[in-house]
C-alpha cells in the first residue's frame, strides 16, 4: 500500500488510460473510481480520482486474504 501511495502521489495522471500505463490490472467503476489489486490480489483498493484537480481519495480497502479465510 505504501508503494502504491507513493507512486500515485508522485504521478500526474489525467485519465484512466494513464493510470493503466502504470497499473495494467486496474478496473474502472462508475464515477471516476478505480480498483487496484495490491500485493498479488491480497488487497483490493478502490480509489476515486479527480484528474482535473489532481487529487484522489480512498473509497474502500478490502483485505481479501482475511475475507477468503473467514468462512
Amino acid at each position: 500500500m505504501k508503494t502504491w501511495y507513493e507512486t500515485a502521489k508522485s504521478s500526474y495522471w489525467t485519465s484512466l488510460s494513464e493510470v493503466k500505463q502504470t497499473y495494467i490490472n486496474t478496473s474502472i467503476l462508475k464515477d471516476s473510481q478505480v480498483v487496484f489489486n495490491i500485493k498479488g490480489n491480497s488487497y483490493r483498493l478502490i480509489v476515486k480520482f479527480n484528474y482535473e484537480k489532481q487529487y484522489f481519495f480512498f473509497v474502500n480497502k478490502e483485505d481479501l486474504k482475511t475475507k477468503n479465510t473467514a468462512s
